[in-house]
């Protein structure tokens, strides 16, 4: 499964095994899906533990039912569980 978007000009794909988590990122952008990748970048999601090595300390800014988000500078980094 690789679904495409167009957010406003900047397409992208996401590819994964993750289906929960394709389902997901479908229903938040939903309004953007698109049939033609175009030039876009591809996502991909990977089903493995994380390379936490080497990441800043920092507290979490967004808590969701899905995922927590971490911000450090203009860096965000989104932890699905």
């Amino acid at each position: 499964m690789t679904p495409t978007f167009n957010v406003y000009g900047f397409r992208f794909s996401i590819r994964s095994a993750a289906g929960e988590a394709i389902e997901g990122l479908q229903q938040d952008f939903a309004f953007f899906r698109s049939s033609d990748p175009g030039d876009g970048v591809t996502v991909e999601l990977l089903v493995e533990d994380p390379p936490r090595e080497g990441l800043p300390l920092m507290d979490a800014s967004v808590y969701t039912p899905r995922n927590v988000v971490y911000r450090n500078g203009s860096k965000r980094y989104i932890d699905y569980h």
